[in-house]
């Protein structure tokens, strides 16, 4: 037999809702009502409400079915996720940062129950919005830990929707991840296939450049790229088309009204913005930095002010911000970079390059922005607690904006004197286009910035104090 879990968070409680994840887990419900070859279960918030029922749900089913022969499993999960330096997670409805070990469950616990199936082939596919709940800084540890993922079963394939440091897109219809894989049916049955493998589908989704101007997808394999998802019926065939007419009409009716080039063109345009849209938005963004809602977990142990346009971190500003910007300036930032002049490695003191060369040093705004720069300090309640401020730098273009921002501690050297120093590596950064990001208000980079830091602070206190769970 073949099984399909399909599990999902659309309405969260204490954290934004993502309403385009009910509309992914009807579609991916209804396409496996059309594939007879799979056996289902839904797992929703609509009727679990927690973590733990949710969890035991999936036990509860994974159990049923250890004694039967179980070919193939399909993993699907929509809705937040986060991950740490040892696990990714899935926050369930009540999932809150103070309990998030009882109000999510670990990937690798999932795992060890589709382990228990013995299935010949496993695939997983999350689509979870990272929503900047993120405790690795690493990119590549993110991807082993997804990488090693592969070594627990016999063949697998794994979908995941964003890298670490991404968001996953969506609007109120449906993931933009979920979607491409419609479109990946929609395409095979257009080439008039009588099935859908894996691999086509893998193929699809990884070429798909309307699913990549919005995030990275990662996927991982470890099988004999034979394998088959699914056969093309006429119920599948109404399915996707019923779908992809309701929320990507694009797919269907494109090659017949329009050159499609020019249709593309006119598609990607409405994504840019005016100025008097972007002073729009940053009016938005200046009443959503002055929200400190966001801090509730750390509120106990810290008063929070916020204070826009001191202008005094320019000595702060890491050299990797205008690097970025500088290798980054096809997305047209409206920056002035200035250089110096430094000599370089004695590793590249080559007698025929110059002994000098200009390195970005640092930037400035070149049009007059509502927000330069602002400073969240956080001030201890305690004095037997750390002092911090968070500083967040909004840089934009006609198309996106982007929030690097980077977290100090203050260093008491002495009884008048203090010095700071830098929490992470380097500064972190959000990059969005402004008018998804307009369109989508109950799920912003403000809050993903401040529940980041926050994050981050209450993680400092706990080891502090010896309590780092």
């Amino acid at each position: 037999m073949n099984i399909a879990i399909i599990m999902g968070v659309s309405n969260y409680l204490y954290q934004p809702c993502l309403p385009g994840c009910s509309g992914d887990i009807s579609i991916i419900t209804k396409i496996f009502d059309a594939e007879a070859r799979f056996e289902k279960i839904t797992i929703a918030d609509d009727k679990y409400d927690t973590a733990e029922k949710a969890f035991t749900a999936l036990a509860e089913y994974v159990s049923s079915k250890e004694k039967e022969t179980v070919d193939e499993v399909f993993f699907y999960y929509t809705g937040h996720g986060f991950c740490d330096d040892n696990d990714f997670y899935y926050p369930w409805k009540d999932f809150q940062e103070t309990s998030r070990s009882s109000s999510s469950f670990k990937n690798s616990d999932v795992d060890e129950l589709l382990k228990r199936l013995k299935s010949q082939l496993v695939v997983k596919f999350i689509d979870a919005c990272h929503s900047g709940v993120t405790y690795i800084k690493d990119p590549m540890l993110y991807k082993s830990m997804i990488e090693k993922g592969k070594l627990e079963f016999k063949d697998c394939y794994f979908f995941f929707s964003s890298l670490i440091d991404q968001t996953s897109k969506a609007d109120s219809d449906s993931s933009f991840f979920t979607r491409s894989f419609v479109r990946s049916l929609k395409s095979a049955i257009d080439r008039n296939s009588e099935n859908v493998r894996y691999k086509f589908i893998l193929d699809y989704m990884s070429d798909d450049a309307t699913l990549k101007r919005y995030q990275d997808p990662y996927f991982v394999s470890q099988a004999k790229y034979t394998e088959v998802f699914c056969n093309i019926t006429n119920d599948l065939v109404a399915v996707v088309d019923a779908f992809l007419e309701a929320s990507d009409p694009v797919v269907l009716h494109s090659e017949q009204e329009k050159d499609s080039l020019l249709l593309k063109i006119e598609e990607d345009a409405k994504m840019n913005v005016n100025k008097e849209q972007a002073e729009e938005y940053f009016s938005v963004v200046e009443a959503r930095i002055n929200n400190i809602s966001a801090f509730d977990t750390i509120a106990p142990y810290y008063e929070i002010s916020v204070y826009n346009n001191q202008k005094i971190s320019s000595h702060l500003l890491s050299r990797a911000i205008p690097k970025w910007l500088e290798s980054n300036n096809t997305d047209e930032y409206f920056v002035e970079i200035e250089y110096i002049t430094e000599k370089r490695s004695e590793f590249l003191n080559l007698p025929f390059l110059p002994q000098t060369h200009e390195v970005p040093f640092r930037y400035n705004v070149s049009w007059k922005q509502l927000i330069v720069e602002s400073t969240i300090s956080f001030k201890p309640r305690f004095p037997n607690l750390t002092q911090y401020f968070l500083i967040v730098w909004p840089v934009i273009s006609t198309r996106y904006i982007v929030y690097f921002y980077d977290l100090f501690k203050i260093i008491v050297t002495s009884w008048d004197t203090t010095t700071h120093s830098r929490i992470w590596n380097e500064p972190s950064l959000k990059k969005v286009e402004i008018v998804v990001d307009r369109e989508r208000e109950e799920h912003t980079c403000i809050t993903d910035i401040y529940t980041h830091t926050a994050s981050s602070i209450m993680k400092l206190i706990r080891a502090r104090f010896d309590l780092e769970k």
